[in-house]
């Protein structure tokens, strides 16, 4: 099982995105949205160029995963939009679908649960009382 693990975890999100630096950085920021990412650090995690590094932060930043810190010119730092809340589910989702699919485990199943507890129950069951509402009581 450890094997197994160990080669999902080579293929990023099981290879839905190519096998490219940007996949890696995705998983990085999926794995640990509260880090500070700098672009010198990405590049020697993931043995890329600092080119190919460049690109796959812009494209992230653009799409509105990374929000870029300026404050040193020089040396640019990002970090996960946790705004971007729904997108980053997403990803985490995705992440976890993989590793259920590969092996057989539910590891989905929690935070679909928290996801629905923290943000969609009163939403739904607002909404299904209030569609019951006029139904007599059995």
């Amino acid at each position: 099982m450890a094997e197994e693990i160990e080669e999902i975890d080579m293929q990023h999100f099981a290879g839905l995105f190519g096998d490219s630096h940007l996949s890696w950085i995705i998983a990085q920021i999926v794995a640990d949205p509260f880090q500070v990412y700098r672009p010198k650090d990405l590049e020697e995690l993931a043995e890329a160029s600092a080119l190919s590094t460049r690109k796959a932060l812009r494209i992230l930043t653009r799409l509105g995963l990374l929000i870029r810190n300026d404050t040193d010119r020089q040396h640019p730092s990002y970090k996960a939009n946790l705004d971007s809340k729904k997108k980053h589910l997403a990803l985490t989702l995705l992440s976890y679908s993989v590793v259920d699919d590969s092996i057989g485990t539910d590891c989905m199943d929690d935070p679909i649960a928290e996801y629905y507890d923290s943000d969609l129950r009163d939403r739904y069951e607002s909404v299904e009382r209030g569609l019951h509402a006029d139904r007599p009581a059995p």
